[in-house]
């Protein structure tokens, strides 16, 4: 409410921008009018400001609301987000209720106003230095309760201006959305030794989704949650890592599109 500028610029407080990031967000803006959301890439760094390696998506120069209905579009975090002021002011001020979807609440909610941008370019660092809130929130019971409720508030939003805008959901996006509810209702029901309701949530899931790709990848991998919430942890970081695995993946379990 205090800016005056045209653009508008979010920055965690763990993480910092790369020199030019201003000159080329600008400079894309210009290049794309049309575009209300420009996002970048943010590379993960550890204290020491040494890359963690983390993977970066294969952006498409712009995409549109329905990218997003077809569960097509991989966010940025809030620190590569630059809005205009005219989005901003359809987006701002945040829901209260959010508070580790935020990220995921601005973009989408933009996307119902204009088109968003895409730079393939590291513009911007992500600081993972072991004390981060929301970094590890697959690690903590917690945490996750947390943001499974947020889930639930932001679908309800979503539903609200899908109804507005008559649009719907893909099954895709319906599909992808849904196992990551359920990944993260084992994961919690295992750190509360209800073993036997992480159980039943595995079996809901392989009923549910064993014949896709994606389905079989998550279901075979919560396997790992139901022995150990700790031993899928430890897996899923080598997976966020390692680029060969994430691909691997990929042509083993195909995803639809």
């Amino acid at each position: 409410a205090m800016s005056k500028g045209r653009y508008i610029c979010f920055l965690d407080s763990d993480d910092y921008w790369h020199k030019d990031k201003l000159k080329k967000v600008l400079a894309f803006f210009q290049k794309y009018p049309s575009v209300g959301l420009v996002q970048h890439y943010l590379l993960d760094v550890n204290a020491q400001k040494e890359s963690l390696n983390n993977p970066l998506p294969a952006w498409p120069d712009t995409c549109t609301l329905e990218d997003f209905l077809k569960a097509n579009i991989p966010y940025a975090a809030t620190s590569g987000l630059t809005l205009t002021r005219e989005v901003a002011s359809k987006v701002l001020p945040i829901p209260k209720q959010h508070f580790c979807f935020t990220d995921n609440y601005i973009s989408t909610r933009a996307l119902f106003s204009a088109p968003m941008g895409n730079i393939r370019e590291v513009l911007g660092y992500h600081r993972v230095h072991g004390n981060n809130f929301w970094a590890a929130k697959l690690s903590s019971p917690a945490l996750i309760e947390g943001e499974l409720k947020e889930r639930e508030f932001f679908s309800s939003e979503l539903l609200s201006w899908l109804k507005e805008a008559g649009k719907e959901l893909s099954p895709r996006y319906l599909e992808v959305e849904n196992l990551e509810i359920l990944r993260r209702r084992i994961l919690l029901a295992s750190y509360q030794g209800k073993r036997r309701q992480a159980f039943v949530y595995w079996k809901e899931g392989v009923s549910s989704y064993w014949k896709s790709g994606l389905g079989r990848f998550r279901i075979l991998s919560c396997l790992l949650a139901l022995v150990s919430p700790h031993l899928y942890i430890f897996f899923y970081n080598l997976y966020k890592t390692h680029h060969w695995i994430v691909r691997y993946r990929h042509k083993l379990f195909p995803e639809m599109k």
